[in-house]
C-alpha cells in the first residue's frame, strides 16, 4: 500500500558533534503533494562553527548569531514528527541529531511511527546515493545543502519511488563478507590519479587535490575503499606527506611523527589541511 501522507526532514550541523544543528526543513506531503513546508535557522551550542562545516552549507556564527537555540522549537517539531512517518536521505544521520539536539536540552525526543531512508533505498534499487543524483535520475529540483530544499528533494525522491511501485522495506540480506583487515600504506597499490573531466561533483573538498590517507578507519575495512571513494571525487592519492600534499585524511594512529610533519610544512607555508574521521564521515554523509 502506498504511502500518502509523511514528513521530510533534512539537518545542517555546525560541527561534527550531533547537537550542532543550525538548520532543519520539515516538509509535510499529503496525497504526493506538498501541504506544507517549515524551515528553522538555529543557533548551535556557543554558537560554535566547524569550518569544513560552513564549506558545505554556508552557515556560519554570523547567520545564526541572533537565532534562537533549538529549545525554542521544539513543541513545533515535535509536533511534525512525533507518531510520523519520516523520510529522510540520510536517515541515521538525521535521526541522530534530532536526538542528541534535543537531549542537550534535556527535552523530549520525537519518536516517528515509522522511517524510511530514500538513500538506502535508492542504493539498493538503482545503485546510487547521492541525493544529487538521485535528484538528476528523477528530474528534480535541488538547492543541495539547503535544509527545506533538501527535505523537498527527499520528499519527491520518496513520491517518484513508490510510483515506481519499489519496495520500501528492506529484505533481509545474507551476512555480508568481510575482507581481511589490511594496515600500512598504499605502498605499491597507489591509485591512478582521476580523470578530473570524469569527476561529476568538482565542488567537494577534494577535487584536483592530493590527498593522503594514513591510520585506520572504522568504516572501511580495506583503506583503499576510502581512497576509491576519495577518487570519485577528485581526489588524487598520494603515499606520503610532502609538500606537494593538500589534504592529510587522518584515522586513528595518525600518530604525533605525521602531525609534526605536517606542522613542519605548514610552518614553511605549505597549504595543508588535517580532515579527521569523524569529520570526514559527517562531510561524507552530506554530500
Amino acid at each position: 500500500m502506498a504511502i500518502k501522507e509523511f514528513v521530510a526532514i533534512d539537518f545542517e550541523t555546525a560541527t561534527s558533534n550531533r547537537c550542532s544543528a543550525c538548520s532543519l526543513g520539515i516538509v509535510k506531503i499529503m496525497d504526493d503533494v506538498i501541504h506544507s513546508e517549515h524551515v528553522w535557522l538555529i543557533q548551535p551550542p556557543e554558537n560554535e562553527y566547524n569550518p569544513i562545516n560552513s564549506s558545505i552549507h554556508g552557515i556560519n556564527s554570523c547567520k545564526t548569531l541572533d537565532s534562537p537555540n533549538i529549545a525554542i522549537y521544539h513543541q513545533e517539531i515535535y509536533d511534525l514528527i512525533h507518531d510520523k512517518i519520516v523520510i529522510a536521505h540520510n536517515m541515521s544521520f538525521d535521526l541522530s541529531v534530532l536526538k542528541q539536539s534535543f537531549e542537550y536540552y534535556n527535552l523530549p525526543v520525537p519518536i516517528p511511527s515509522e522511517v524510511f531512508c530514500t538513500m538506502n533505498i535508492s542504493k539498493r534499487i538503482f545503485n546510487i546515493g547521492g541525493l544529487k543524483d538521485v535528484c538528476s535520475k528523477f528530474d528534480i529540483e535541488l538547492n543541495h545543502h539547503e535544509a527545506l530544499s533538501d527535505a523537498r528533494a527527499c520528499a519527491m525522491v520518496f513520491v517518484k519511488l513508490q510510483e515506481q511501485g519499489v519496495e520500501l522495506h528492506q529484505k533481509k540480506e545474507l551476512e555480508p563478507r568481510v575482507r581481511p583487515y589490511r594496515q600500512g600504506s598504499f605502498s605499491g597499490d597507489v591509485l591512478v590519479a582521476p580523470n578530473l573531466d570524469e569527476v561529476s561533483d568538482k565542488e567537494t573538498v577534494f577535487y584536483n587535490k592530493k590527498v593522503v590517507i594514513t591510520g585506520v578507519f572504522s568504516r572501511y575495512v580495506v583503506r583503499r575503499d576510502l581512497g576509491e571513494l576519495v577518487k570519485t571525487y577528485g581526489g588524487d592519492i598520494q603515499s606520503a606527506i610532502s609538500k606537494n600534499t593538500n589534504i592529510v585524511v587522518a584515522g586513528d594512529g595518525f600518530g604525533p611523527s605525521k602531525m609534526a610533519k605536517v606542522q613542519k610544512l605548514q610552518d614553511s607555508g605549505v597549504d595543508i589541511r588535517v580532515i579527521y574521521q569523524d569529520e570526514l564521515y559527517d562531510y561524507l554523509d552530506n554530500l
